[in-house]
């Protein structure tokens, strides 16, 4: 992974998440004196009219509050880079094994998120990733992770690609974005006491997604991050063997129907008809999933130098019908 740690706390000011650090860098077996920062962490939340979501299951809106999301996650919470083949389970880099599992919004962000709805439309996907058209100060619909980026001037020789000459030279100025390191899981629940959920767990979907788009600079690539830290520490510390699913293209919509999905890339719920009505009448269906958010460490564009950049990220939901029904059954 990273190959080292540092600590992001967290304050959340108006309707933004700010990430700042404060405290010292720990490399995998080296504690370094150092302050930096990761500042100006915007993610948002949003959704079409289909549905409502929701942090306590309770409390639904179309907009979450800056309010909701910090009573879940909490003023001070902390952001280490750390690395994961399941989105659900994390852990530090293998020279740091004796210091335990990564804790929950003290390592990486977690959050649960509900949806629900009257509508016929249940399985709702994450959708419409414009990361590569959206620069930091733009406003756009659309998912992204986006950030302001750090011009790093390097200080050791490394391999930066596949090819021999995609060599970073001592002293070249190259740029840095936080937002190619993110990883976000999103991890299907069942609701409790929904006795029409009869779903097991090899039922409920789990998926991990890297918003750049880019698997060639994904998880355990042999260059960029790691050929640096090897450079710079004379060792030879080898990636992972065993690589992560990971989605780096959302599912699309047909052009026709908008509630027709092509594909099950980015399905990430279904929700489930539960006894609770709405004021008229109607039956509400309930989805619940948790959100985990982290730096992979193993990234090729996870580098120390990160951490003083500014990240925005947006997640748009869309409701749709499963994969398997016809145009003719959705327009029914």
């Amino acid at each position: 992974m990273r190959y080292f740690s540092k600590k992001l706390l967290v304050s959340i000011f108006s309707l933004l998440f700010f990430f700042t650090i404060f405290g010292t860098v720990t490399y995998a077996w080296f504690s370094l004196a150092k302050f930096n920062q990761l500042s100006n962490l915007n993610i948002e939340l949003v959704t079409g009219k289909e549905f409502q979501i929701s942090l306590d299951g309770i409390n639904f809106h179309n907009e979450i509050s800056t309010t909701e999301i910090e009573h879940f996650i909490g003023s001070k919470a902390k952001l280490s880079d750390i690395t994961s083949t399941d989105g659900k389970n994390f852990i530090f880099g293998k020279l740091k094994e004796d210091e335990g599992i990564p804790e929950a919004n003290t390592d990486y962000l977690s959050f649960p998120l509900y949806f629900r709805t009257t509508r016929k439309q249940k399985f709702v996907y994450l959708v419409n990733n414009v990361s590569s058209l959206v620069q930091y100060d733009m406003v756009r619909k659309g998912t992204y992770a986006v950030s302001k980026g750090i011009l790093w001037t390097a200080d050791n020789t490394f391999q930066n690609g596949l090819e021999a000459d995609n060599l970073i030279r001592t002293g070249e100025k190259y740029l840095l974005n936080a937002s190619d390191a993110i990883r976000i899981a999103v991890i299907e629940e069942q609701i409790e006491n929904n006795i029409f959920d009869n779903r097991d767990s090899n039922d409920l979907l789990s998926k991990i997604f890297d918003l750049s788009g880019n698997p060639d600079r994904g998880y355990g690539a042999p260059f960029g991050g790691i050929s640096y830290f090897n450079k710079k520490h004379r060792i030879q510390l080898d990636p992972p063997t065993e690589i992560p699913t990971t989605v780096y293209k959302l599912t699309e919509f047909d052009d026709t129907n908008p509630y027709l999905p092509l594909n099950r890339n980015s399905e990430i719920l279904e929700m489930i008809q539960t006894i609770e009505i709405d004021e008229y009448g109607n039956s509400y269906s309930i989805g619940k999933v948790i959100i985990n958010i982290w730096l992979e460490g193993w990234d090729a564009d996870c580098f120390n130098a990160i951490y003083s950049d500014s990240l925005r990220i947006q997640l748009e939901f869309r409701s749709g019908s499963p994969t398997n029904y016809t145009l003719k059954q959705v327009i029914n």
